[in-house]
């Protein structure tokens, strides 16, 4: 771990809540070319699709608003032609309900978002929701852009829910 990337700290008052913009430009973009990044709030963590959403690491996002954490992960999709992705963990699953959302500067697309909720086994959906970001293939090549996305999850909360 980089000595100054981890001694940075936010001033009271201040969380990390980057735009999908800041982090598709800021984070993804440099860390799928091997550029240095400008902080380690997004942690690495493999096969993040294995773990049920209340094993994750939360408590270690000091500086991200409470009960949200930002992770990279490697793009599970199986080919490029193949948009099917897996989701499940032992307990539940991860479902699409907004798919393939651009993020845009100025009218040039730099990415895509999805949007998911995770269903217990039950099939009942959880108040847990993840967001994943994916660089658009024209700002990286192709065989880059897939070893990465980052995942937004968060536990909303039920008056979220209901506001």
């Amino acid at each position: 771990m980089d000595p100054i990337k981890s001694s940075l700290n936010l001033p009271f008052g201040y969380k990390f809540d980057p735009t999908s913009v800041e982090l598709l430009q800021h984070y993804l973009i440099p860390k799928l070319r091997g550029e240095k990044l400008p902080s380690d709030y997004v942690m690495d963590l493999d096969h993040l699709y294995t773990y049920e959403p209340c094993q994750l690491p939360f408590n270690q996002f000091k500086h991200a608003k409470n009960d949200e954490a930002f992770f990279f992960t490697t793009d599970i999709r199986k080919s490029s032609e193949e948009e099917s992705q897996i989701r499940t963990t032992s307990n539940g699953y991860w479902k699409v309900y907004k798919d393939h959302v651009a993020v845009d500067i100025a009218g040039e697309v730099i990415g895509f978002k999805t949007k998911l909720f995770f269903y217990g086994v039950n099939r009942n959906r959880t108040y847990w929701k993840m967001i994943e970001y994916r660089c658009h293939p024209t700002r990286i090549p192709i065989d880059i852009v897939e070893r990465y996305i980052i995942c937004k999850i968060k536990l909303k909360k039920v008056e979220e829910e209901e506001g």
